[in-house]
């Protein structure tokens, strides 16, 4: 497999080490998407025009239930500085 690389924001760097220091580990896969996925890959790595851009950082992951979900999310908010809203549900 092909390796190439792009400059990410710092901010964004985090978030993605924060993601993937929780994943990894326990073998949870995940990547990114939407228009932060289009930047990093087609524009960042291939050239490609400039497309409509968002503020927000997608990314999908496939957890094998509710618990390991919990766990990836106690992960990212253990070790960085990403946690739930209080106030979400």
């Amino acid at each position: 497999m092909a390796e190439h690389t792009a400059t990410v924001d710092e901010m964004i760097f985090a978030l993605l080490a924060a993601v993937s220091n929780a994943a990894e580990p326990a073998g949870i896969p995940w990547m990114v998407t939407g228009a932060s996925g289009r930047v990093l890959l087609l524009e960042s790595v291939y050239g490609l025009p400039e497309g409509r851009a968002t503020e927000d950082v997608d990314f999908v992951v496939m957890v094998q239930d509710w618990g390991q979900y919990g766990d990836l999310v106690g992960g990212i908010c253990r070790d960085s500085e990403f946690c739930r809203d209080p106030k979400q549900t």
